[in-house]
């Protein structure tokens, strides 16, 4: 990536560029990526515009306002029809050796789900997003829920499984997110 924007840059220097990667990554690595891009990464928490609680880093080099908090959608608003609530579980890994994982199931505080990944329902090993249903059962998330997290409501996954479907999805941009950032910079 590297190399291609600074081939780009010889012919346009003032090339707009947007680059994305996890929050969770080491300090050393981000500074690595700071210097390599030669733009400090801004970490954006797409809570402020969806229903999911997904932190990244994000690299541009155009002026974004402060995000702030408003009326952006909660858990509630992506459910299927049967859905009544989503709910979080979080697997600690806070256990001695040979005895089990211990399993702490909440809902989110300002109901946002956690940060999607690419597993069937969008979850990871370490964390989940489960959804309680009119009748009282405890499912994963739909194709469709998960899209609508990413703010990919608006599309179609029928053309593919739902195993490639949750994949595509888990490794996405939240759209809502960069679509903000974006309507700041072209």
């Amino acid at each position: 990536c590297v190399k291609i924007l600074n081939s780009i840059r010889a012919i346009n220097p003032n090339v707009k560029i947007l680059f994305e990667n996890v929050a969770s990554m080491r300090n050393e690595v981000k500074k690595d990526i700071d210097a390599l891009i030669g733009i400090e990464g801004e970490c954006i928490g797409s809570e402020y515009f969806s229903a999911q609680d997904r932190k990244r880093y994000y690299w541009f080099n155009w002026e974004v306002p402060a995000h702030v908090s408003s009326d952006a959608p909660t858990t509630d608003s992506v459910l299927d029809p049967d859905g009544i609530l989503m709910f979080s579980f979080s697997k600690s890994n806070r256990n001695k050796v040979g005895q089990p994982k211990i399993v702490e199931g909440r809902i989110k505080e300002k109901k946002k789900s956690n940060t999607l990944t690419t597993g069937i329902g969008c979850n990871g090993q370490s964390t989940m997003n489960k959804v309680i249903t009119k009748n009282m059962k405890v499912r994963n998330l739909s194709v469709a829920e998960c899209a609508k997290l990413q703010g990919m409501g608006r599309y179609s996954f029928d053309f593919i499984s739902d195993a490639d479907a949750f994949e595509a999805i888990g490794d996405a941009w939240q759209v809502d997110t960069v679509e903000w950032i974006l309507s700041h910079g072209v």
